[in-house]
């Protein structure tokens, strides 16, 4: 494995929660396939990955990011920048199950677009898919987040509220996002979660073509 190979994130939410799954896909992407970078923030990150396209000294580059309120904008500001230090093209629209191509001498890059790679959102919107099917709880914290008298947070922070309610009603409730995946609270084996899985394996695992 190679621990030259990096993926950028935004910040230590992700970086738990990417562990907290990894650690239960240990055979999909074994340990050591990659390290984890955060940036603290989005513009951090943004200025940050065309300069290891450059240096040429990255065998295998991943972003992930959120793609907030305006999923085509967060990809174009990607995409510029990639088609800019490199001789090849990004797709029009972010793939579905995580865009991974190669550029120069066998170098490959990848980019997740939380939550889905198709819907505007952030990280807090993918870890709600982790929520088990049918829980009951999860319908009581949406009645109780539209009946608040008073909303003290803005419109775009509600995926957040929504999941910290969430996370502060269960069994123990002093758990992160990352915690709640490792203590089974949160389901890492929903279909979302491999899908991300899956687009790790495809960037830092699978060998290169013959």
């Amino acid at each position: 494995m190679n621990s030259k190979n990096i993926l950028l994130v935004e910040g230590p939410d992700d970086m738990h929660v990417l562990a907290a799954l990894l650690n239960k896909h240990a055979t999909e992407v074994p340990d050591g396939s990659f390290v984890i970078k955060k940036k603290d923030g989005k513009d951090p990150l943004l200025a940050e990955f065309p300069l290891q396209i450059k240096a040429r000294n990255v065998p295998r580059l991943g972003v992930l990011m959120d793609a907030d309120s305006d999923l085509s904008a967060r990809w174009l500001s990607l995409r510029t920048r990639f088609e800019a230090n490199t001789n090849q093209k990004l797709p029009e629209q972010p793939e579905p199950s995580g865009t991974v191509v190669t550029y120069g001498e066998g170098l490959r890059f990848g980019v997740w677009l939380m939550p889905n790679n198709q819907l505007p959102g952030i990280l807090e919107d993918f870890v709600a898919y982790l929520i088990p099917q049918g829980d009951v709880l999860l319908q009581h914290t949406d009645h109780f987040l539209s009946g608040l008298p008073e909303r003290r947070f803005p419109d775009h922070d509600l995926a957040k509220a929504r999941i910290h309610v969430w996370l502060s009603i269960q069994k123990e409730p002093e758990k992160t996002m990352g915690q709640a995946i490792t203590a089974k609270a949160l389901d890492g084996s929903r279909q979302e979660a491999l899908a991300l899985v899956g687009w790790l394996r495809r960037l830092f695992v699978d060998p290169d073509p013959a």
